[in-house]
């Protein structure tokens, strides 16, 4: 009976586990929004650790913006990275900013085109306009860079969508 009745606690726990990580980012957006980042802060950090995408972002947003942590743009890179790579595009997005202007990581314009255009195709609209920016400046400050890191039409990311936007 005892074991019978560790393994229902055991299954209820993983059914809930998203609504777990879940209430750790609402309860730190209501903290956030407040104002109080350091506290914020930590329920992002749980979050995060039990593999929730969004509580990844914002404690990566903390840590670039040095709100309720000390600015740590190496760990703003590695929380971005986790989200990204759980699919989340404004992670994408923002890790593609660090690359494009070199905080946490050596600048790599090519790397961040690509984290732009992961981003760009999940849909992320801020993420479609830096990519088109990206490539405009590179155009004109290093159109030796632009032609090798050019996007054509062929690929899953569509060049005339962002330009008609």
């Amino acid at each position: 009976f005892m074991l019978l009745l560790i393994l229902i606690l055991v299954v209820s726990f993983f059914l809930n586990f998203p609504a777990v990580a879940g209430s750790f980012v609402d309860e730190g957006l209501k903290l956030f929004n407040r104002g109080n980042y350091e506290q914020a802060s930590k329920l992002f950090r749980k979050a995060c650790s039990i593999g929730e995408a969004e509580g990844c972002l914002v404690l990566g947003f903390l840590y670039s913006n040095g709100l309720g942590t000390e600015q740590d743009y190496k760990t703003a890179v590695k929380l971005f990275m986790k989200a990204c790579d759980m699919g989340n595009a404004e992670s994408c997005s923002s890790l593609g900013k660090l690359y494009e202007k070199g905080l946490g990581v050596k600048q790599d314009y090519k790397t961040a085109i690509v984290l732009y255009k992961k981003a760009c195709t999940m849909g992320d609209t801020m993420a479609c306009n830096n990519l088109k920016k990206l490539q405009e400046s590179l155009k004109v400050s290093h159109p030796d860079l632009f032609s090798k890191y050019r996007t054509t039409t062929k690929d899953s990311f569509k060049e005339k969508t962002l330009i008609e936007k």
